[in-house]
């Protein structure tokens, strides 16, 4: 297996074989260090990725609905007054609409189990519920009545058709938001797009931002793992970030966790250190980068 870094850090242009157990020695501000946080950030990207992308995608869709429900006045509307003529109470629209219920009394958590794929199922149906309230459902003059008594009926029935007005363009804005939500979710679905991301926000983490060289650097820099005709990595970065480009090539997780050790001397405690024991021979598979005098072990234990 082969690592090239062009433009990477401090490292100009160097190609690194890494053949069993590899140790790269050197001064210090030598390239090391750029070796091993390369090395790390492409690994630690791409492993346990499919599960990331699972709980990231759940995260995301649970602060869009949170984000939907709380700007919108609308479903508080719903929940205590008694707006359409359809169903004479709150409780008789809920009931009906099922999936609605849900949204409001923030049941979905507890339903989709901290699934994505539940979640966006449900996501489907409180769309399709809010077409065929956006299509069925009028409002009834009688629902205003609770406006004030004292006001003249006239200035009620304006009071109520402002109300009116309010909740169907919040309620729009609402179903467009899910909608788009939905649409957003059924992108990339192999990953891709997801992972390309994880890669570069990875190293940018690792390099603080500054991939390339702070001076003399012009146009691209390369990075490449390569193991004779099979290419794992090949990405070009520009000004600090990945380039979105079809040439660039990753492979996808073979690890479940990426370990980078700063200070070797930590497992002169290795007998001592029950955690560190547990950590370096439990069966999952990881790898771990030893960095100083750096050391690159990859271990598979299966």
């Amino acid at each position: 297996m082969q690592i090239k870094l062009e433009n990477i850090g401090i490292v100009k242009n160097s190609s690194i074989e890494l053949n069993g157990l590899t140790v790269i020695t050197g001064k210090n501000n030598s390239g090391k260090s750029t070796v091993g946080k390369t090395l790390y950030a492409l690994l630690d990207a791409v492993s346990n990725i499919s599960e990331k992308y699972e709980i990231d995608r759940y995260n995301y869709m649970v602060k869009i609905l949170e984000e939907n429900q709380s700007m919108m006045s609308v479903f508080r509307l719903i929940k205590y007054g008694q707006m359409m003529e359809d169903s004479p109470t709150d409780d008789d629209i809920l009931r009906k609409y099922s999936y609605l219920k849900k949204y409001i009394n923030k049941d979905y958590k507890r339903k989709t189990n901290s699934n994505s794929r539940e979640l966006k199922l449900f996501i489907e149906e409180l769309v399709n519920e809010l077409s065929e309230i956006k299509k069925k459902v009028v409002f009834s003059d009688p629902s205003w009545n609770k406006i004030g008594e004292n006001i003249p009926e006239e200035d009620r029935k304006k009071i109520g058709a402002e109300i009116q007005d309010l909740f169907w363009s919040q309620f729009d804005i609402a179903f467009l938001n899910l909608t788009k939500l939905l649409e957003t979710i059924k992108r990339d679905p192999q990953q891709i797009v997801y992972t390309k991301e994880s890669i570069n926000q990875t190293l940018r983490k690792e390099f603080a931002g500054q991939i390339q060289p702070v001076r003399g650097q012009n146009g691209s820099s390369i990075i490449s793992l390569t193991d004779g005709d099979k290419v794992y990595f090949s990405l070009t970065i520009e000004n600090n970030n990945l380039v979105d480009e079809n040439n660039n090539k990753f492979m996808a997780g073979q690890y479940k966790k990426v370990y980078l050790v700063d200070d070797p001397f930590i497992l002169d405690n290795l007998e001592r250190d029950q955690k560190l024991n547990q950590l370096l021979l439990s069966t999952a598979r990881k790898v771990f980068l030893i960095q100083d005098i750096f050391y690159l072990i990859m271990i598979n234990c299966d």
